[in-house]
C-alpha cells in the first residue's frame, strides 16, 4: 500500500514566513537570555512532510542551541534524520516497536514551530497579547497539519501538549494571559487501556507520557511498557 503524505513545506512555508516577519519588531514576551538578539531571528522549524495515517509523535516545540545555530538552522529539518536528540528518541522508539516492521510509516510534529529548550519560557509569551496571538497562529497551523494527516495512533511526549490538545493553559486570570487550547475531547478507553482522542470524526488512541529524551525522560521500565502497550494496540487492529 502506498504510504500517502501531507507535504507540510508546501502547504505552511509561506504562511510561517509571513507571521514570522509580521512578529519581528512586536513584544512577544519572550526572556532571552543568549543570542540571538530575537526569537524570530531563530527561524521557525518543522516537519517537511508527515505521513497520513501512522504513528505520530507529538511535542511542544522543537529545542534551540548555539552550536545549531552555528552549524545552520534549516527550517524544515524534522525528520529521522535530524540532528536534533529529542527528534531521535522518537524515531528510536518506533524502531524497537513492531510498527517499523509492518511497514507502518511514523512522523513527528510539535504544537510551535519556535525554537526553545525550556519550554517555560515559550509558555511566558502568554502573558503578552501580541506573544499569545503569536502562539495560537501556530496551534491552528498544528491543528491544520494534525487533522490532514489522520494518524492511527498518537504519542504525545509531554504534559503541556496534553493540556492543549484539549483544555487550555492558564498562567494568569486576572491579566488574561489564557492560552486556548485546540478543544478536542480526550478521554480514557478501559478497552485499550489508554486514552482517545476524538479529531473532526475519527476516533484515535493517544498515549499521554512524558518526553523520551533529556533529563526528565522516562525511565527504562516506562518506556519499554509504553512500546509493548504499541504492540499491544497493533494487535488489536489487525
Amino acid at each position: 500500500m502506498a504510504i500517502m503524505i501531507t507535504d507540510v513545506r508546501a502547504l505552511y512555508n509561506q504562511e510561517l514566513c509571513d507571521l514570522w516577519e509580521n512578529n519581528r519588531s512586536k513584544d512577544l514576551g519572550f526572556p532571552l537570555e543568549k543570542g540571538p538578539k530575537t526569537l524570530i531571528d531563530r527561524n521557525f522549524c518543522g516537519p517537511a512532510s508527515v505521513t497520513k495515517g501512522g504513528l505520530l509523535f507529538l511535542g511542544l516545540n522543537p529545542s534551540y542551541s548555539k552550536k545549531r545555530k552555528k552549524a545552520g538552522l534549516t527550517r524544515w529539518e524534522i525528520s529521522e534524520n535530524s540532528p536534533l536528540p529529542y527528534f531521535k528518541a522518537f524515531y528510536e522508539v518506533w524502531k524497537e516497536s513492531t510498527y517499523e516492521k509492518e511497514n507502518i510509516p511514523v512522523s513527528a510534529l510539535d504544537m510551535f514551530f519556535v525554537r526553545e529548550t525550556i519550554s517555560k519560557k515559550v509558555l511566558e509569551m502568554i502573558r503578552k497579547l501580541d506573544g499569545r496571538a503569536f502562539l495560537t497562529a501556530q496551534l491552528e497551523i498544528f491543528q491544520k497539519i494534525l487533522e490532514e494527516c489522520q494518524p492511527s495512533v498518537i504519542v504525545a511526549a509531554n504534559t503541556t501538549v496534553r493540556e492543549l490538545l484539549s483544555d487550555q493553559i492558564v498562567l494568569s486570570k486576572e491579566n488574561g494571559s489564557i492560552l486556548p487550547g485546540c478543544g478536542y475531547d480526550v478521554s480514557f478507553d478501559e478497552n485499550i487501556g489508554t486514552h482517545k482522542i476524538q479529531i473532526k470524526n475519527r476516533t484515535v488512541p493517544i498515549f499521554l507520557t512524558s518526553m523520551l529524551s533529556g533529563q526528565r525522560a522516562l525511565d527504562i521500565g516506562s518506556r519499554r511498557r509504553l512500546i509493548w502497550h504499541l504492540n499491544l494496540l497493533l494487535k488489536k487492529a489487525r
